[in-house]
């Protein structure tokens, strides 16, 4: 078991006040002490009573900015951005601790540990993602090895370099810029022993008595929501008291 973990929870609060339970049973299975770091854009935290929430937990920072056209136009820049907003905290707690992993996910992610697999500590200069993907690179016209960008880990110092992605120009497609922004900085990417699974509204489905039933298909549910109707998540975002901005991006696989 690691001795001491920080948990980076950035970006549009979505689906959190639901699954927020089996996020902390994770890094409570992999680690004996977990610090948490919450920053999101203000109105998305509507309805997120983080003092409740968090009451058994160790919460560094909370943190709420404005969104902007620059850093929340897509999400390479506004993820990075918001990574690097928390740098000062991180920095500040890190004066007292040491931090064996660094993960950088967003507050709508089941993380699961994998049958059989180790709790691993990150190679140094190694920035490790849940799967590779193959996606078009927009600037070169043809597809190229990407990044699963919502849940990642990392040393304290990886962290600290990938969070300044955010200052480059992006024109290759956000999860192939992330892997040649890595490239480019010398940093490794390999994957890790953990699935981080996107917990679109629909998850409720799959709950009974507030609990998330044995054995979820989450990529059945990620794709249901897909190839569903406007309306439908609209009721379901209702449903569970979510702002209907949080689904209103540009991203095609969880846009309302």
């Amino acid at each position: 078991m690691l001795n001491h973990v920080a948990v980076l929870l950035r970006g549009h609060v979505r689906t959190f006040r639901t699954i927020y339970p089996y996020i902390f049973e994770f890094y409570k299975k992999i680690a004996k002490n977990v610090d948490y770091y919450f920053i999101t854009w203000h109105g998305s935290q509507v309805n997120t009573n983080t003092s409740v929430i968090f009451k058994d937990e160790n919460l560094i920072a909370e943190v709420y900015l404005q969104p902007n056209v620059d850093h929340g136009a897509d999400s390479f820049k506004s993820s990075s951005y918001l990574a690097y907003m928390l740098l000062p905290y991180k920095h500040a707690r890190e004066k007292d601790v040491h931090y064996d992993v660094v993960f950088d996910t967003r507050p709508d992610v089941i993380p699961v540990l994998l049958p059989n697999r180790p709790i691993f500590v990150p190679e140094e200069n190694t920035l490790y993602t849940t799967q590779f993907d193959l996606h078009q690179n927009f600037r070169y016209n043809f597809y190229d090895v990407a990044v699963q960008d919502w849940f990642m880990a990392m040393s304290s110092k990886v962290y600290d370099r990938m969070a300044e992605r955010f200052i480059c120009y992006n024109d290759q497609g956000v999860q192939v810029a992330i892997r040649s922004y890595a490239d480019e900085n010398n940093i490794r990417v390999n994957t890790m022993p953990y699935m981080g699974y996107m917990a679109r509204p629909n998850i409720i489905d799959c709950m009974e008595n507030d609990k998330l039933v044995a054995d979820v298909n989450y990529n059945q549910k990620i794709s249901e929501w897909l190839d569903m109707p406007s309306d439908r998540k609209i009721e379901y975002c209702m449903k569970l008291g979510i702002p209907l901005t949080d689904y209103q991006t540009g991203s095609r696989t969880c846009s309302i």
